[in-house]
Formats: structure tokens, sequence, C-alpha cells
């Protein structure tokens, strides 16, 4: 099954030069990368959320690390 959208002129002209500059076919092409983007940021940005969770869970259970830079600085001096 397919569908029509009526697109302005503009419209379609900027989204023709922008499938002719990802060395795409055709403007569903375009939409379809798009989409890919979209579903692939998405995914990434719950991964940061699930990571973000992880972080303040270790932080409510134990606090703020230490920084151990000086601690490696010595090791390194020795």
């Amino acid at each position: 099954m397919s569908q029509m959208l009526m697109l302005s002129d503009d419209l379609y002209n900027e989204l023709a030069a922008m499938t002719r500059q990802h060395g795409l076919k055709n403007i569903e092409q375009l939409i379809q990368l798009w989409k890919s983007r979209e579903a692939d940021l998405s995914h990434r940005q719950e991964i940061v959320r699930e990571i973000e969770s992880v972080r303040q869970q270790l932080f409510d259970k134990y606090g703020e690390s230490p920084d151990s830079t000086d601690l490696i600085r010595d090791d390194r001096m020795r």
C-alpha cells in the first residue's frame, strides 16, 4: 500500500537536493535514512538514561569517590 503526500515545490526541491547530497536514489530513501537515524538516536538516548540511573544508584550507595589523579601520579613517580 502506498500513500501520497502533498509537498510545496520548494520543500520538494530541498528534499531532492538533500537526496542527491546523500547519494540516494529518491526522497523515500532519504526519509528511511532519517527514520533509521532517529531510531539510533532514541536508542542511544535510552542507553544514556540507563547509565545515568546506574551512576545515581552508585552515588546513592557509595557517595562521591575521591579523585585518584594524585595517587596515580605518585605511583608513576615511584
